[in-house]
């Protein structure tokens, strides 16, 4: 992306918010459009007319209404009609009764996605077929042994009922191991889920509506995918190369097609193994705070390494980035334990915590408490 291209993505962001216009911000990017030749309505169209060529105002933008950009102008709302009658007459604005005026053609997020995303039915593997996109590693000894030496808390074991967060021990101990990697956590950022898919399917039922547009890498996995389809989203694949996701890609389609989440698996990525470099990965963390998209960091497979090397969260690399971080214990121990948990602001746990509660109530019991003996001794 050359430094034209980046600045203009930069001024669309602040220009938009969810396709309307600020008449202040506008008004900001105009500059001193009431000086020069010809009549105020004039000088005002051809300032918005350079707005459009340059990309900052595009297709489905919303321009702030007649009277809003004359205040912020400080010009008669006489000039501002004249001025968008004069856009509508070049074809460059529709005008339409209780819609407002918005930049003419089709808007970026019905447009079908220039790179589809690759992920693939989830269970449509043949009967006895080995299917490497679900990457499910064979128990390890460890698990083996925790499971057969487990002796559950009976205090907690026999609880009648349990937060739909999850076990107050589990979270303060997922909270204290995210913390002691370099994450500052509290339990209150923790929901405790039945695997890591739950995880996503909670955030994404919350976050993605009919029409949504979702970011992720090309070759994804398919969880994300199926559950954008079913909400009736459209998840966009952003270009990989052989460090995994391309970062420039993914501010380009951050500003083109203002997605409502990005997907993402930058650590021993699934299914392609890739593994994002530092600086990489420190920009997403960096994109997803300037454009304010929450961004789902799939962590399942981060501690299965042949170098060992576990990279930190992105969620480290910008504690104000609206960064969803998704685990679980089913990669890394035993595919058949179906714990896991996500880290993400309180106030977004406690809204998926209610969804949680009316879906399936809380995680088993027996299962977090597995969970903490594994944790503890990972």
């Amino acid at each position: 992306m050359d430094q034209a291209s980046a600045l203009a993505a930069e001024r669309a962001a602040s220009l938009v918010h969810a396709g309307d216009v600020s008449s202040d911000a506008l008004s900001a990017r105009l500059g001193r459009w009431t000086q020069g030749d010809g009549t105020l309505a004039a000088r005002l169209a051809r300032g918005i007319e350079g707005l459009i060529a340059s990309g900052e105002l595009r297709p489905g933008d919303r321009l702030p209404a007649e009277r809003a950009l004359a205040a912020a102008g400080s010009v008669s709302r006489g000039t501002v009609v004249a001025a968008y009658t004069d856009l509508a007459e070049q074809g460059l604005v529709d005008r339409r009764q209780g819609s407002g005026t918005r930049i003419a053609g089709t808007a970026a997020t019905a447009v079908p996605a220039q790179r589809p995303g690759r992920g693939e039915a989830l269970f449509s593997a043949l009967p006895n077929a080995i299917d490497l996109l679900r990457t499910v590693p064979q128990i390890s000894d460890l698990g083996v042994q925790l499971i057969r030496d487990h002796q559950p808390r009976l205090d907690l074991a026999l609880l009648p009922e349990t937060d739909p967060a999850g076990l107050p021990a589990l979270r303060d101990l997922i909270a204290e191991m995210y913390a002691a990697e370099g994450t500052p956590t509290t339990p209150e950022q923790i929901l405790v889920t039945h695997g890591a898919q739950q995880a996503i399917s909670l955030v994404v039922n919350a976050l993605v509506g009919p029409g949504d547009i979702v970011l992720a890498e090309e070759i994804t996995w398919p969880g994300v995918t199926d559950s954008v389809g079913l909400r009736g989203g459209t998840v966009h694949g952003i270009a990989m190369g052989e460090d995994g996701l391309d970062v420039e890609a993914l501010e380009q389609a951050l500003a083109r097609l203002r997605p409502v989440l990005v997907a993402v698996n930058p650590h021993h990525q699934n299914p392609t193994g890739s593994r994002l470099p530092p600086a990489a990965r420190h920009r997403v963390a960096e994109l997803a705070a300037q454009y304010g998209v929450p961004v789902i960091e799939d962590r399942v497979l981060a501690g299965i390494s042949f170098d060992g090397v576990v990279p930190p969260t992105l969620a480290a690399e910008r504690t104000d980035a609206p960064i969803i971080v998704v685990e679980s214990v089913s990669k890394w121990v035993w595919a058949g334990l179906r714990i896991g948990w996500l880290r993400a602001d309180p106030v977004l746990v406690r809204r998926l915590r209610g969804a949680r509660q009316l879906a399936d109530q809380s995680t088993s019991v027996p299962g977090q408490l597995l969970a903490l003996d594994l944790i503890a001794r990972r």
